[in-house]
């Protein structure tokens, strides 16, 4: 994969335990390596994230996010 960030851009990357699971413990750094040659600088827990943008109020409902509650502030999601 080729993946070139602006400077003012971000972007938000996550990956389930499961994927630790099945691809060994030298999974996570291979991953995290390939962030890094794309530009990412700064990593973050995603209570962290949640933290900073709190108060949101969202809950899975049958396989979709529902966002019932969100800060004033235009979320993109994008989708591979």
């Amino acid at each position: 994969m080729h993946l070139h960030l602006h400077p003012r851009e971000h972007l938000l990357g996550y990956w389930h335990d499961r994927d630790m699971a099945v691809n060994g413990p030298t999974w996570i750094g291979e991953q995290l390596s390939a962030w890094r040659d794309c530009g990412v600088t700064r990593t973050m827990s995603f209570a962290d994230l949640a933290a900073a943008y709190e108060p949101i109020d969202a809950a899975l409902v049958d396989g979709q996010v529902l966002v019932r509650s969100a800060p004033d502030v235009r979320l993109r999601v994008i989708r591979s």
